[in-house]
């Protein structure tokens, strides 16, 4: 059976500065200063290990580990990334920071690896749509060189309640989220009568877009009750093996990931398709 031909759908926003005036107010306070976490909110590696934050400026580079970064994929607001960090040399410290804010994470490994695999977690409101994200390690011999990667954010909705998938491979994998009246948003029935939606259906038939994710919002209210999201791999697109986060975000509440890995083959889909990750309430 054929999978029906879908086109990639994005709701994209521009970011706007919003000044807000009262009474009294003085116009010439400036806002707070940026640092890494209005960007990242979470760094993990993906067997969970976390990130702790630092203030100040991130360390020089020196003689340490010679970094490569490898992954691909868009970053989306309020989704997560996959990148995996390697280096000839082995390594116990992994830092990651933002070109020209304030802070930076440092993960502390409990054993020295060569190369290791990071969850970046973004903001749902970011403060630039471009940025440069800087990693390094460290080991033995000190820090080692900054690795820089360029970030365009694709703005998808955010909402009370946002779930996303990213994944770091060719795949064409499909994000489902039953609501708690029971309807199920998938790229097939892409509006619930509770309010969310489907804004982001990446790679549909292999198509080789590079955006690796798929969001589901309910951008202003979202019903209370047990929320199921499930995973499927429709299309391996020759992928042997695809690792994917899954992100889930609720209103005033921290972030929440899952990792996990699909096999090959694909095996199509539909309502109802796809293996349980999460289930959560709202």
């Amino acid at each position: 059976m054929m999978r029906p031909i879908r086109s990639v759908l994005t709701v994209s926003f521009a970011l706007v500065s919003l000044a807000v005036s009262g009474c009294g107010s003085d116009s010439t306070i400036a806002p707070p200063p940026e640092d890494v976490r209005d960007y990242i909110t979470a760094l993990a590696t993906s067997a969970g290990v976390e990130a702790a934050f630092h203030s100040g400026f991130p360390p020089a580079e020196g003689a340490g580990p010679v970094i490569t970064v490898g992954g691909s994929g868009a970053m989306i607001t309020g989704g997560s990334a996959i990148r995996t960090v390697q280096s000839a040399t082995a390594f116990t410290r992994i830092i990651v920071a933002v070109d020209g804010v304030d802070g930076y994470w440092e993960i502390t490994l409990p054993t020295a690896v060569t190369a290791e695999e990071l969850i970046l977690t973004l903001a749902q409101s970011i403060p630039e749509a471009t940025f440069n994200v800087d990693f390094a390690l460290a080991g033995s011999g000190g820090v080692g060189n900054w690795g820089s990667e360029f970030v365009q954010v694709l703005i998808v909705g955010t909402g009370v309640v946002q779930v996303s998938v990213t994944w770091n491979t060719s795949a064409d994998v499909d994000l489902y989220v039953v609501d708690p009246v029971g309807e199920e948003i998938y790229y097939g029935d892409q509006q619930a009568g509770s309010g969310g939606f489907l804004d982001l259906d990446s790679n549909a038939a292999c198509s080789g877009d590079n955006i690796r994710n798929e969001n589901i919002t309910w951008p202003e209210s979202a019903p209370s009750g047990t929320y199921t999201v499930r995973v499927n791999l429709w299309d391996d697109c020759e992928a042997a093996v695809t690792d994917y986060v899954v992100t889930v975000r609720r209103r005033d509440q921290a972030p929440l990931t899952y990792t996990g890995t699909l096999n090959a083959p694909g095996v199509g889909g539909g309502s109802g398709a796809g293996s349980v990750v999460t289930t959560f309430t709202y």
